[in-house]
């Protein structure tokens, strides 16, 4: 399971520094621990263990406590001059032509395991001041509407591997 994000759909995503400081803010061992009962594992890579490639991509980069991640994603954001706003209390950067907002939609479908990671994701995002909205569909609705025409900001989403190692699927 993963999020993708659609730079297509979302502007915002284009941008290296929000995707690292979403990343950043994302508390991968509260998931597996609160949602999966630790029945899973955390991967800092696309690939799987025992997919090709795995063993030099799984290496985690960042051993920091949630705390100070959190801390360096914050100072990520405003290096990069998304600043807060005041009024609204979420983070914006202004450039030549206009305010792009960090705001986005999160799509998932309505398993309980997802719609409670999903939650949890949205606290753990807006604690950077990005505005996050929710969108829980059923999963033959998500697949037809969502998934298919690509018409989404950020999708959580999976997909159940093989025993073979190839992650093509």
């Amino acid at each position: 399971f993963a999020v993708f994000f659609n730079q297509n759909s979302a502007q915002i995503f284009t941008n290296k520094e929000v995707r690292q400081a979403l990343d950043l803010a994302t508390d991968k061992e509260t998931i597996v621990k609160d949602v999966l009962k630790n029945f899973g594992s955390v991967l800092d890579s696309p690939l799987p263990p025992g997919a090709i490639g795995a063993s030099v991509l799984q290496e985690k980069l960042d051993q920091a406590p949630y705390e100070e991640k959190l801390k360096q994603a914050t100072d990520l954001l405003e290096k990069n001059g998304w600043k807060i706003n005041e009024q609204n209390k979420v983070r914006g950067k202004t450039t030549k032509k206009k305010t792009i907002r960090l705001e986005f939609n999160l799509a998932t479908s309505n398993a309980p395991e997802l719609e409670q990671t999903a939650e949890l994701l949205k606290q753990m995002w807006e604690k950077l001041n990005i505005k996050v909205n929710l969108k829980i569909f059923e999963i033959g609705d998500l697949n037809q509407n969502v998934i298919r025409p690509r018409k989404y900001d950020a999708l959580l989403f999976g997909i159940m591997m093989g025993r073979d190692a190839d992650p093509f699927a």
